[in-house]
């Protein structure tokens, strides 16, 4: 895990705190639980979890949460945010693709 160090309480409310309440609030819908730095599902499984700024989210998550993650979580216009789905880096580019993909799809 890596260790985040902030200036003071603000600082990590300001920078951190909106991530974790997003992460918190899309999981729930989908019916995960979080406990700690990992969202689980009804099995126990870990399905994602967060690794300082990184979102780190199992292959077996539906598609419509990554990018209900990933438009949210852009939204936040912090670079220092990254999605890793499956072990890969989900980049703007490819949350467009999907969100036209699914578009298409219905």
């Amino acid at each position: 895990m890596i260790k985040m160090t902030f200036k003071s309480d603000s600082d990590y409310e300001q920078r951190f705190v909106p991530i974790l309440n997003i992460l918190t609030e899309i999981a729930t819908e989908y019916g995960y639980q979080c406990d700690g730095d990992f969202w689980k599902d009804c099995a126990g499984e870990v399905v994602m979890m967060l690794e300082g700024f990184n979102v780190k989210v199992w292959g077996g998550v539906s598609r419509l949460m990554i990018i209900d993650l990933g438009v949210k979580l852009r939204k936040l216009k912090n670079r220092q945010i990254q999605i890793f789905y499956g072990g890969e880096i989900i980049t703007p580019k490819q949350i467009k693709s999907l969100i036209e993909t699914e578009i298409v799809a219905s």
